[in-house]
């Protein structure tokens, strides 16, 4: 999932953050200071940090004061962890699938669609998208949710075959993988 982090008001670029359960897909925030942020504010800075996640970014602000950067970081990481199973997986179920009919018809937020891109998924071959949309519907009707992995931090081989590798975990595994693990 992307977390943006910001440290004394200047924005920080971290490819991953060691936490206690390793976090990825650190994205650069604009310069704000979380803290003296109103709600309202820090909702529309931070919702972006989760795919459509405004609520993830309400419950974080809730837990000011952020002590650094890893604390706000943390803070969202809490939330999503305390989340029962069908919260983990709806949470999931907000995301896109890569390279499917959002992103063909544009509907992307723009931080999936730089990420996407970043991986080389608007560049298919035909049999390239044809396999991937495959992967997707397996994953998707096995699992209930689309698979989600940081797309900048990968290519579309890599994340074809991370695809096919994941698809040999149970569904308790990938909604605790999805969110939190650097190798997501």
């Amino acid at each position: 999932m992307r977390i943006r982090t910001v440290l004394s008001g200047y924005a920080y670029e971290v490819n991953t953050l060691e936490m206690p359960r390793n976090l990825a897909c650190i994205f650069i925030a604009e310069r704000v200071a979380p803290d003296q942020t109103a709600q309202g504010e820090f909702i529309e800075q931070f919702g972006v940090a989760v795919e459509h996640g405004r609520l993830v970014a309400a419950a974080a602000w809730s837990a000011r004061p952020f002590l650094s950067a890893s604390d706000l970081h943390f803070r969202f990481c809490e939330f999503l962890e305390q989340l029962p199973q069908a919260g983990k997986e709806a949470v999931l179920r907000i995301h896109p699938d890569l390279a499917g009919k959002l992103a063909k018809a544009g509907g992307l937020t723009k931080e999936s669609l730089r990420e996407q891109k970043a991986a080389g998924l608007d560049s298919l071959t035909a049999d390239e998208q044809r396999t991937l949309s495959e992967l997707n519907e397996m994953y998707k009707t096995k699992f209930g949710f689309p698979f989600v992995i940081c797309a900048r931090e990968n290519k579309k081989d890599a994340i074809i075959q991370g695809l096919k590798q994941r698809m040999e975990n149970d569904v308790i595994t990938e909604a605790r993988r999805c969110p939190i693990n650097k190798d997501a």
